[in-house]
């Protein structure tokens, strides 16, 4: 007997750790490798999916329920009825909480300003469930096939956090293609797996709107035989050899650093990208060297002052010397013109 109950012990961790990593894949696999503070509301969202369907299969077949929660049976002395309030209880519940948690997931300036809409929002946590719950089984079983590729081919893969609007989608997209090739990287585009295609499609018709944010409808890669690149909506993944994964990252981050691809996730970061690319338009304008000292010394101040993480800050200042040195030898290819004000005097 206790031989017995130290295989189901080992067993039981066993199969735990293997779900907590097929669970990781499926998450990342869906929504990208998110900022922090949104992987945790995606993963509780995940979690309550799950315990949505476990509850309604159990309503049906309780002792099925309390195996798959805590690998026992039910014991003689607990009526099955008990069980199925439980998972009734939790059916209708869980769904509220996914619609909640949704909600807190949106970007601030993305979430419903009267109660009315953030009503209606965590109502939709009821079609996001399903398709989550449905989506998330799926992936449990795909994504590890898709891991065990990238492992067979010996890729690194890389994920770098960004954010794209959804009506921005296409254009980062051909934006990114560009830059790869002037990079020296002759890409296609092409549609994700279908291991990944058919479940974000299901996601994304039970989800409706709620959904837009979070997964890429049309979720595309750009394949050369050296690199692949898959755009998320927070997520930008390179994969393939470790030396070819350096090389695209370095020249993304110059070239992609004023289109319309966010490399920071905090509403001030993304407010003061916004400020370095029309600071860049402006200054490229028609008499915009007369305003370069002001203009550049002011967004120097807002990333000074500016409340946001360390990483975020290092993006910010690289795009502010960028923006410097791209202005300083536009100027002096045009007439011996005096290097614009340095903005190194900047401090974290």
């Amino acid at each position: 007997m206790a031989l017995l109950q130290l295989l189901l012990t080992l067993l039981s961790r066993t199969t735990g750790r293997v779900f907590n990593t097929a669970f990781a894949w499926a998450t990342i696999t869906l929504f990208g490798r998110v900022p922090p503070r949104r992987q945790i509301y995606l993963s509780m969202m995940s979690f309550a999916a799950l315990a949505w369907l476990i509850a309604a299969m159990g309503i049906a077949f309780p002792s099925l329920a309390t195996f798959l929660v805590a690998f026992v049976t039910i014991p003689a002395w607990v009526h099955p009825g008990w069980i199925r309030l439980a998972m009734a209880v939790i059916t209708l519940v869980s769904p509220l909480a996914v619609g909640a948690l949704c909600l807190l997931a949106f970007d601030p300036l993305q979430r419903p300003r009267t109660l009315a809409g953030r009503t209606r929002t965590v109502l939709k946590g009821y079609p996001v469930t399903i398709g989550l719950a449905v989506t998330l089984v799926w992936l449990l079983f795909f994504a590890p096939v898709m891991q065990a590729r990238a492992m067979a081919w010996r890729w690194t893969t890389t994920h770098v956090p960004v954010l794209v609007e959804a009506h921005s989608y296409s254009e980062v997209l051909r934006q990114l293609r560009r830059s790869l090739a002037e990079s020296g990287w002759r890409t296609q585009e092409v549609q994700a797996s279908w291991m990944i295609r058919v479940p974000i499609r299901i996601f994304s018709a039970l989800a409706g709107d709620a959904g837009s944010a979070l997964v890429a409808e049309r979720l595309a890669t750009l394949r050369s035989t050296g690199i692949e690149v898959t755009l998320h909506p927070s997520d930008l993944i390179l994969a393939g050899p470790a030396t070819e994964v350096a090389r695209a990252r370095a020249a993304l981050a110059e070239s992609m650093a004023f289109s319309a691809l966010y490399m920071t996730w905090t509403t001030e970061g993304r407010l003061l990208e916004d400020w370095l690319r029309r600071g860049g338009r402006r200054l490229e304008g028609p008499g915009g060297r007369r305003h370069a000292r002001s203009i550049l010394r002011a967004i120097e101040r807002g990333i000074r002052t500016a409340h946001v993480p360390f990483e975020e800050w290092e993006v910010l200042f690289r795009k502010l010397l960028l923006l410097e040195r791209r202005l300083s030898r536009s100027g002096e290819a045009a007439r011996g013109a005096a290097p614009l004000p340095s903005a190194s005097g900047a401090s974290r």
